[in-house]
């Protein structure tokens, strides 16, 4: 597993959603989920304990970043604002591509470089749903 180090290696990537997935200029899908660990069960008492692992793929569906162990009541956008592939994004470290951009959930806080869908909280009427 290894994020890309140049823009070469990034524009293959943005290739890649573009032709599977008609993505032009995604870089990488993101997401965390949320694990449950059963602990040691102490004098009769058994807890579980939830860890969040953030991670980024390819359009291969290939890690290129993993995130794990964040306190699992955190959301994806918690995990992801205190995470360092956020910090290396912020800080023009990865080398992207003008232009390129990460697709998320609705969890996700919206970037500019970081697309997620509507927000299901909101009803659109039906020229904004078509638009």
């Amino acid at each position: 597993m290894k994020v890309p180090s140049s823009e070469k290696e990034w524009k293959k990537v943005i290739q890649g959603f573009s032709a599977r997935w008609n993505l032009p200029n995604c870089a990488g899908a993101l997401d965390g989920k949320r694990s449950e660990v059963l602990s040691i069960q102490v004098q009769n008492f058994t807890t579980t304990r939830g860890h969040s692992v953030l991670a980024l793929v390819d359009d291969q569906y290939c890690f290129q970043y993993i995130d794990v162990g964040a306190n699992g009541r955190a959301s994806d956008g918690g995990v992801f604002s205190k995470s360092s592939l956020n910090s290396a994004i912020e800080n023009n470290l990865l080398k992207l591509p003008p232009n390129a951009v990460f697709v998320a959930d609705d969890a996700f806080p919206l970037k500019e470089y970081l697309l997620k869908p509507y927000s299901h909280t909101h009803t659109l009427n039906t020229k904004r749903k078509d638009f």
